[in-house]
């Protein structure tokens, strides 16, 4: 299921991969209080056209795995973790060239844990 406040898309214990653009925060929440996230899946980089990319201008295709990252970051955490699409980490992954910009495929669910 997802929320979209704001203009921000939150997907909520679903899995499905949503994809968040350059001035999203990609936002994983947990609604039970006995939950955490696991991060399943995250890519960085200009994926396929879509919701952040309108029109193949070259590059597309061009991503790398943020797991990784969005794991460290997430994943084990009770409630709720937020990161912005241009935190430094994930920028310093160096998808595609500099001159084009980058999003984030992600998806979680949320599972029992402490």
């Amino acid at each position: 299921m997802c929320k979209i406040t704001n203009n921000r898309i939150t997907v909520v214990s679903s899995g499905d991969v949503v994809e968040y653009c350059q001035e999203d925060k990609f936002t994983a929440r947990c609604e039970e209080p006995n939950e955490v996230v696991l991060m399943e899946s995250a890519r960085y980089g200009r994926m396929a056209i879509g919701r952040c990319v309108r029109q193949d201008l070259g590059y597309v295709g061009c991503a790398v795995d943020a797991l990784p990252i969005l794991d460290a970051h997430c994943s084990g955490k009770p409630g709720a973790c937020e990161l912005s699409i241009m935190d430094p980490d994930l920028r310093a992954l160096e998808p595609c060239p500099a001159d084009v910009t980058w999003h984030l495929e992600a998806a979680y669910t949320c599972v029992p844990g402490k």
